[in-house]
């Protein structure tokens, strides 16, 4: 769903005045900076979901650390190097954890105020209709998503402070330093101290099996969506096969009709050499049979004027003859 979209459906709808037609730039402006929000947001979300099921790892990294760390704080003087290398791993995973989800709740917050700017802006666009209603229900969605990110992460905020309560309840009255031991305990203490330790322990057991199998929900829910998500892979690969089989058929039909109009070209081609040829030939016959029209008017021009001349000559002649007819019928009258 875009900008461009929503702008001509709300075009389409009828609804804007010839002055709300006129603000129509500022409302697809408005409406796109909603859309890049949204999208935004989905991104976030997704970041965030994973960054979740990586904190989930890290919690139980952490508690793998939790036993061996109990028991160096107990038998401190009889711990090995590995165990307070393992202990040292739990204080600075746990602060690790604490600083990580710290960081995730703050950018969780920052995507409800995201949020509440999306609805703030859509607020004045309801008349958008369909548009409006479909990018409303894609934040409503992940609106959902944020509440169950709050939530997983409520409940790994809630493991990370039983995590600094063993810190702090093992540290005594004294805070943990670098380089600095942690006082000697008297049997009392110790006692108490043991017997607190276990009651977290037992608690965080089996929160830990809760947690367990809370991810293992959501591993199956995710290899759930994956295998859909597989499957229609699976359909788009079938329908772009059937649509590359239906171009690789449409382009060899149109490659035969193309050799078979390149054919009829060739053809056509021949057939116009040799109508031009026909035509030429016919040309140069009408230029002769235009040449000899001449001649022969010109010869027939000369005839007429041979002719006249002959007239003339045979009326002068006629006038001779007469006029000697006369001249002798005269000469014979008189003798």
């Amino acid at each position: 769903m875009d900008a461009d979209t929503i702008a001509d459906g709300s075009a389409s709808s009828g609804h804007f005045s010839a002055g709300e037609m006129e603000a129509s730039g500022d409302i697809t402006r408005e409406v796109g900076s909603a859309a890049r929000i949204l999208t935004r947001v989905e991104l976030d979300l997704a970041r965030s979901a994973e960054k979740l099921v990586n904190l989930d790892i890290l919690v139980l990294h952490v508690a793998t650390r939790e036993y061996d760390f109990e028991t160096f704080v107990i038998v401190e003087e009889f711990a090995s190097d590995g165990c307070v290398e393992k202990a040292l791993e739990f204080d600075l995973l746990s602060g690790f954890l604490d600083s990580e989800i710290r960081e995730l709740d703050s950018f969780l917050f920052t995507l409800r105020t995201e949020i509440l700017s999306f609805y703030g802006i859509m607020s004045s666009f309801e008349q958008l209709g369909v548009a409006f209603k479909e990018m409303e229900e894609n934040m409503k969605d992940c609106e959902e998503s944020l509440k169950q990110s709050f939530e997983q992460i409520s409940e790994i905020k809630v493991q990370s402070a039983n995590f600094q309560r063993i810190l702090l309840t093992t540290a005594g009255d004294e805070k943990w330093k670098d380089g600095e031991e942690v006082a000697s305990l008297e049997n009392g203490h110790l006692l108490n101290l043991n017997t607190s330790i276990k009651m977290q322990t037992a608690e965080h057991q089996r929160y830990i099996l809760s947690m367990l199998e809370r991810s293992l929900a959501r591993e199956l829910e995710l290899e759930k969506k994956l295998t859909v998500s597989r499957g229609a892979e699976e359909e788009l690969k079938l329908r772009l096969q059937q649509e590359v089989h239906c171009i690789v058929k449409e382009s060899e039909v149109a490659c035969e009709r193309l050799f078979e109009a390149d054919y009829t070209a060739e053809i056509l081609l021949g057939i116009s050499k040799e109508l031009l040829r026909r035509i030429q030939i016919i040309q140069f016959n009408l230029d002769g049979s235009i040449q000899r029209e001449g001649e022969l008017r010109s010869k027939l021009q000369n005839s007429e004027s041979t002719i006249k001349e002959m007239r003339i000559l045979i009326e002068n002649l006629q006038s001779k003859v007469l006029k000697a007819e006369s001249q002798t019928e005269r000469a014979f009258l008189f003798t």
